[in-house]
């Protein structure tokens, strides 16, 4: 079975980590999503915190994941703040915590 890396959680482990909430999976799964970035300050970046969006909306801080039910989630993605600034420039040097539901 191919693997979707690092910066990819998918369903399946979210299943297997047998979590209450998105948040929590993100922590015991990829902890390395939620450590803050030190980066440059420029004035145009919002936070050094990641930012989650859910199906490609902003919905706030790491901790909102914990308002997203878990049966929903389809796929957690990573975005590097490099990543992030490619899509949405200048806004999220923490990168981007991007969950996709199910439809």
């Amino acid at each position: 079975m191919h693997s979707a890396g690092r910066e990819v959680i998918t369903a399946a482990e979210i299943v297997a980590s047998r979590v209450n909430d998105v948040y929590l999976a993100v922590l015991q799964l990829r902890p390395e999503y939620l450590r803050r970035r030190s980066m440059p300050m420029v004035s145009s970046y919002r936070t050094s915190d990641v930012t989650v969006f859910l199906d490609d909306i902003e919905f706030g801080n790491a901790q909102s994941m914990r308002n997203i039910p878990l049966g929903r989630v389809r796929l957690i993605r990573y975005m590097s703040p490099s990543e992030a600034d490619l899509r949405w420039p200048g806004q999220y040097r923490g990168g981007v915590i991007h969950i996709t539901t199910l439809r």
